[in-house]
């Protein structure tokens, strides 16, 4: 009889473990699924951030490239203008020049 009821005893102890156990597991699995998706958000992330670094990169080549063209254009600008300013002034006295040609 005492080593039935020490028998019924651990057996007890043993369903309670087990209950236990099988908790964590569960609770394990959980962790472990949350975890993979986390690593592919990650994964995600860093494909995303490479591709907007690439993009940054492009974008700053751009602007270097635009800022460049608009010193060049700046420069035509004023040709441009001395130019118009001198035809300008030979179209007043064109004129003049042909009556006294």
């Amino acid at each position: 009889a005492p080593k039935k009821a020490k028998l019924a005893e651990a057996e007890g102890q043993y369903q309670e473990v087990m209950v236990g156990l099988r908790a964590k597991q569960a609770e394990l699995s959980e962790l472990r699924e949350k975890l993979g998706a986390m690593e592919a958000d990650l994964r995600a992330n860093t494909r995303k951030k490479e591709r907007l670094e690439a993009e940054v990169a492009l974008c700053s080549v751009k602007l270097e490239r635009a800022e460049k063209l608009i010193t060049g254009l700046g420069g035509e600008k004023s040709r441009w203008t001395e130019v118009a300013a001198q035809l300008g002034a030979k179209y007043t006295n064109l004129t003049g020049d042909m009556l006294i040609s």
